[in-house]
């Protein structure tokens, strides 16, 4: 094992130095070019500037010393944005896992990944309200305006769960004029779509109101061989509403809430006859369908007053997230296990900024933060009698008149308060620093139902930031960023393997550029960054116990490289790029990892943790007549050398490559007619693969299928 991961180790060393390299070259003839004429990051060709708010102030996104990618509203109707999930084809060492149950994602940024019950690794930001629970991720975004994906951690502004970066999601903001839209859409696996949105003013310039609502309703596209049912069945139904109240120039409040209702098929996983988890030709056939349900009921209230240069910004916001699931627990069509698990989480949340407003060489920002969040997680086993005297005589279908177990009941509380601090500093004309400094402290207590025990820890931790950043003019800008994570500690549900798992915090050291060139011809970010990673928080499901559990990895380094770029040959056609490189190690285990797994994984790579990811989009874009406008746009992306277990036995995942495609046809800004394919070539993949011992409960590894192509249409009408 240690020569092959030698072995791997050094052929990413040879490839990194050559993409290195390439990128050098790349990088120094951008910064020897003509002075371009427009900022391309994100395809804005209108103003020529893309203004960006993930840290909490509007910036332009060129000066801007974090390695950041932001969508505009062109692009996201290119793409066909629906959540975040659709983010992936276009963002390198950026992965959405999808898997279990509706509305569950894992967000992935540079190998800093999410596990479940785990708190989540990204902070993710809805028009200033930071979500507080991972179960809150996926939710069915229709009206989004905006996008920035920040990566590397970014806890010096939004705290313990900002450990591998910020997703900084903006809507479309209410106006004032009346306007709004309705669409209809259709694709395979009888999915159809109904969306609408109204905006308008209630008092003129005082009072603004925006409204929105959609349902989806799809049979699915894989089936469940055994019940010759769909296993991948969706229904979802979503409203948002929003007011905007300005009574004074310098007052603005803002008041949005929102309901989502989702039912779907749960963990239609297939189990390999042999280890081999590339093996796509096989079926999902459990004898049960699994069945889930999550409800999100949301509201915020953000106030903003600015005096003198100072602005006040409190949000106040409030969650409600009910999650229940019944599924096949072994994956085969005879009744041996199967399970139920409810949850419910509640979270209240307060944050008080005080910012510098206007331009200077000194910009300043303080804040304070409070939450209380609490989860209630129940999860019963049913065993077949059958399956503990002779599994070979238990019938097929679902399990009937089982022994239904308690398998972890459990009240969670945490109570977490946090301040910070962050300024930036001209100290010469193209020379910037910003400093950042924030401290956060858990309070978390879990009292176990069944056992009737409480218990408590708390946990803490300082995330500094720095940041030099220079200019020597508008096309280009260079920098250097060291910063801290930190992710909170908590308790499992069972102690099959561990009760608590600690918290876990990394230093990242990154370099980076952003260059412009040949009058708008090209553009290019650039990134290299070391972490080093401490007490990383692992997933295991253990099998013959079907316990869930997070642990710690004591020492584990990542680092890696990107490069984004785009490349616009003429004004209506484009091509943007991006390739992204990670190495993983784990460089230290505990005796305990060593007891329960009966191996210490010291130099294995880290799970779920990709080599290599590339992303590629053309995109074409003309008139047709002097009121119909063509676009048509194709995504590659291809991620490669994934690991789904700590033991890198039998695991390897072979290369993904996904192809979408979109054509669109606009009529005078006002009836737009789309037809799209995604996963056009029809590949077939894992989202997940749980291997015996790291994650499946049966004997053989599964794996949860991705979805396979889908063909569609949609028409728009907006008003």
């Amino acid at each position: 094992m240690t020569s092959r991961s030698h072995t791997t180790a050094t052929c990413f060393l040879g490839r990194w130095t050559r993409t290195g390299l390439l990128a050098g070259t790349a990088m120094a003839i951008a910064a020897t070019a003509q002075p371009a004429l427009a900022q391309l990051e994100t395809g804005d060709e209108d103003s020529g500037q893309i203004i960006v708010t993930a840290r909490k102030r509007a910036e332009d996104i060129q000066t801007v010393p974090e390695t950041i990618k932001a969508f505009t509203t062109e692009q996201i109707e290119q793409i066909g944005f629906t959540d975040v999930s659709d983010l992936q084809v276009a963002i390198t060492n950026f992965q959405v896992q999808e898997t279990q149950q509706p509305g569950t994602a894992f967000v992935n940024i540079r190998g800093v990944t999410m596990q479940r019950f785990q708190e989540p690794s990204v902070a993710v930001v809805v028009d200033g309200v930071q979500l507080t629970s991972q179960y809150q991720i996926l939710q069915a975004t229709k009206d989004v305006e905006q996008i920035e994906v920040l990566k590397g951690p970014q806890g010096s502004l939004y705290g313990r769960n900002a450990i591998g970066g910020a997703l900084n999601i903006t809507t479309q903001q209410p106006s004032n004029m009346f306007e709004g839209r309705l669409r209809a859409g259709y694709a395979e696996g009888n999915a159809w779509t109904l969306e609408g949105r109204a905006s308008g003013p209630l008092i003129e310039d005082k009072l603004l109101f925006d409204l929105s609502a959609s349902h989806s309703d799809s049979d699915g596209l894989l089936n469940n061989v055994f019940l010759d049912e769909k296993a991948d069945f969706e229904r979802v139904t979503a409203l948002r509403g929003k007011l905007k109240i300005a009574p004074t120039s310098d007052l603005e409040i803002d008041l949005r809430g929102s309901f989502e209702n989702r039912k779907g098929g749960v963990a239609y996983f297939a189990n390999f006859p042999t280890a081999d988890p590339n093996n796509t030709d096989i079926n999902i056939q459990g004898g049960a369908l699994g069945v889930g349900t999550r409800k999100l009921y949301d509201a915020s209230a953000k106030i903003s007053l600015t005096r003198d240069s100072i602005s006040v910004t409190s949000v106040t916001a409030y969650a409600r997230v009910k999650d229940d699931f019944y599924q096949d627990l072994d994956f085969e069509p005879q009744a041996f296990l199967d399970a139920e698990q409810y949850v419910r989480v509640e979270s209240i949340s307060q944050e008080l900024r005080l910012a510098s407003e206007g331009g200077g060489a000194f910009q300043w920002l303080l804040g304070g933060y409070v939450a209380q969040i609490d989860q209630d997680a129940s999860t019963f086993v049913m065993i077949s009698p059958c399956y503990l005297v002779d599994p070979s005589t238990c019938p097929t279908g679902p399990v009937v008149g089982g022994i239904r177990s308690p398998f972890g009941i459990n009240e969670n509380r945490n109570r977490t308060f946090a301040f910070f601090g962050q300024a930036d500093v001209e100290l010469t004309p193209t020379l910037k620093a910003t400093v950042g400094l924030r401290y956060d402290k858990d309070r978390r207590s879990q009292y176990s139902v069944d056992e009737d025990i409480t218990r408590k820890k708390s946990f803490s931790a300082l995330q500094p930031k720095l940041s030099l950043s220079f200019q020597p003019n508008d096309d280009q800008m260079y920098y250097a960023t060291i910063s801290r994570g930190f992710r909170s500690g908590a308790f499992n549900g069972t102690d099959y393997v561990t009760r608590m798992y600690d918290a876990e915090s990394l230093w990242n050291y990154e370099l980076g550029a952003k260059l412009k060139a040949a009058d708008g011809l090209l553009t290019l970010s650039a990134a290299a960054f070391y972490m080093d990673y401490k007490d990383r928080q692992e997933y295991v499901l253990r099998p013959g116990t079907g316990a869930q559990t997070l642990f710690n990895i004591p020492k584990s380094r990542i680092y890696g490289f990107e490069l984004d770029g785009r490349l616009r040959p003429t004004r209506d056609f484009s091509i943007e790029f991006g390739l992204g490189a990670l190495n993983s190690k784990i460089q230290k285990t505990t005796p305990e990892t060593l007891a329960a797994f009966g191996q210490t994984f010291v130099g294995n790579e880290l799970p779920r943790v990709p080599t290599l990811t590339t992303t590629a989009a053309a995109v074409y874009t003309t008139d047709l007549t002097p009121d119909l406008t063509l676009t048509a746009r194709g995504d590659w992306s291809m991620t490669k050398g994934v690991h789904w277990s700590l033991g890198n036995v039998n695991d390897h995942q072979n290369n993904v490559n996904l192809v979408n495609a979109r054509v669109s046809l606009d009529y005078q800004k006002q009836i737009r007619f789309d037809i799209y394919a995604t996963n056009l070539f029809d590949k077939a993949y894992f989202t997940e693969v749980v291997i015996p011992g790291f994650g499946a409960i049966s004997p053989m590894p599964a794996g949860y299928f991705g979805k396979p192509r889908q063909v569609g249409a949609t028409i728009t009408y907006s008003f």
